[in-house]
């Protein structure tokens, strides 16, 4: 008889060979997780490593240190009722008061042990083993009634019972990791009903809390309501007696104010009579001054009309003859930084009139492909030879753009397309001033053209920004 007798009632020829390999691997990681759980109570750092990595390692440590606690328990137990009932078997009579008479010890020393039946070697090895198994399954059954374990105690009845089958059958090595493995799946069972009944008080505790915390807000929010009922009932009591009070006074110093001002005014007639003549005075010379104030406005708003009116003839795209609004500026300045500024606008360009910047963009635009056409033409050389050649050759090269640096033709036009890309008309016709040749030749018109258009441009800015601070007395 084996091992599988006492725990299956199929017969091991029956058993397919998966359920025999789970079994194997059990009964070999059963030791293992035993040993290390063991060992995890002596080493912190593979106690550690063991919970990080190892599954169900919490279980196995808290089982563990459960069970080591009920054992100690019970061999404390165990213990003192042994020294509480020593039997007379081994020659130990107790005394109450701790003393012993001597008729006992005689009875004792007379006593003569009874000769014992000879018994082979496997007898003894099977009782010894019997006994070890007996003395296993009592501890396992002291500890389910410390845990209260309930389930625990109807699996070990059939644990007692297979103990005279593994002892005749020498598997007790086996049986003892079959104990144990069915011990520890027993523990961690209990485990998880402990656990199971953990979560239902915590959820009834949380329901419980819950509703307390809501008969509580209520509670409180009723109470508060009361409270400041009673507290707005006292503040519009005490507001209301505040308010008459206020009346009162305010009644009472009406009254002394208008007996105090009608004597004033019986008695102050001629002193009231000054006054107001003083009053005239101040009043007539502010509003002097007030006239004076409006017809300087209003000199300057002409003086602003005027230049706005050339600003406006700069943005008309055909060109507008600005030469009226140019003399009445000059009439009605008397400042000499405002003629000085007029003085150098020429009388042709105001009766010609000059090009707005969009006309200049367009006209741009316009000039720089007969600019690059004539780029690779010498100074001194301009036969028609170096036309022809510098118009193939500018076909040929790449266009550059954005800010280039450079001297050349192409570098000096790229800056002034970014620079008239941007609305910067000052700074591209400054770029290709630069020009020198036959490439200036071609963009010379458009130069002064730009350089008229700029300069009327600025000088009004600058007459605008001086009647400005003029009208705000900053000047």
């Amino acid at each position: 008889m084996n091992i599988r007798r006492a725990y299956s009632s199929t017969p091991p020829s029956k058993l397919k060979w998966p359920k025999r390999i789970a079994k194997g691997i059990a009964i070999m990681v059963a030791p293992t997780y035993i040993g290390a759980t063991i060992y995890a109570q002596t080493d912190r750092e593979f106690k550690r490593f063991f919970r990080e990595n190892v599954p169900c390692a919490d279980v196995c440590l808290r089982t563990h240190k459960e069970i080591a606690y009920n054992v100690d328990r019970f061999v404390d137990y165990v213990r003192g009722i042994e020294k509480e009932h020593l039997t007379e078997k081994d020659g130990i009579v107790l005394i109450e008061e701790g003393r012993i008479s001597e008729e006992s010890v005689l009875k004792t020393l007379e006593k003569k042990p009874e000769p014992a039946p000879s018994k082979t070697q496997e007898e003894i090895e099977r009782e010894a083993a019997k006994k070890k198994m007996q003395e296993f399954v009592v501890m396992i059954k002291e500890i389910a009634k410390l845990n209260d374990v309930g389930g625990l105690n109807g699996s070990l009845v059939q644990v007692d019972k297979s103990v005279e089958e593994l002892v005749k059958d020498g598997a007790v090595d086996e049986g003892f990791k079959e104990l144990s493995k069915q011990f520890l799946e027993l523990i961690k069972n209990q485990m998880n009903l402990v656990e199971q009944a953990r979560k239902g008080e915590m959820s009834e505790l949380t329901k419980y809390y819950e509703n307390q915390k809501i008969q509580l807000a209520t509670e409180i929010e009723t109470v508060m309501m009361d409270e400041l009922k009673k507290q707005a009932s006292l503040y519009q009591e005490n507001m209301t007696k505040q308010l008459e009070k206020q009346k009162k006074e305010m009644e009472a110093d009406f009254k002394r104010r208008v007996r105090k001002q009608v004597a004033e005014e019986r008695n102050g007639q001629l002193s009231k009579l000054s006054e107001l003549e003083l009053e005239l005075k101040v009043l007539e010379m502010k509003v002097k001054e007030e006239n004076e104030l409006t017809k300087h406005l209003n000199e300057s708003s002409k003086k602003l009309l005027f230049a706005n009116s050339i600003l406006n003839a700069i943005e008309n795209p055909t060109r507008v003859n600005f030469s009226v609004p140019l003399n009445g500026l000059k009439n009605e300045c008397s400042t000499e930084f405002v003629k000085e500024i007029v003085k150098e606008i020429p009388e042709e360009v105001s009766n010609a009139g000059v090009m707005s910047e969009q006309s200049l963009i367009d006209g741009f635009r316009e000039i720089i492909p007969r600019v690059r056409r004539v780029a690779f033409i010498p100074e001194n050389n301009s036969s028609l030879k170096n036309h022809a050649f510098s118009f193939l050759f500018s076909s040929l090269v790449f266009k550059l753009h954005g800010n280039v640096e450079g001297k050349e033709v192409d570098c000096i036009l790229a800056r002034s397309e970014n620079w008239i890309s941007k609305g910067n008309l000052e700074m591209a016709t400054r770029e290709l001033n630069s020009l020198k040749g036959w490439p200036r030749l071609m963009a010379l018109e458009w130069i002064k053209e730009a350089r008229k258009t700029l300069q009327v441009k600025q000088a009004m800015s600058a007459i605008q920004s001086h009647l400005q601070m003029n009208q705000l007395g900053l000047i």
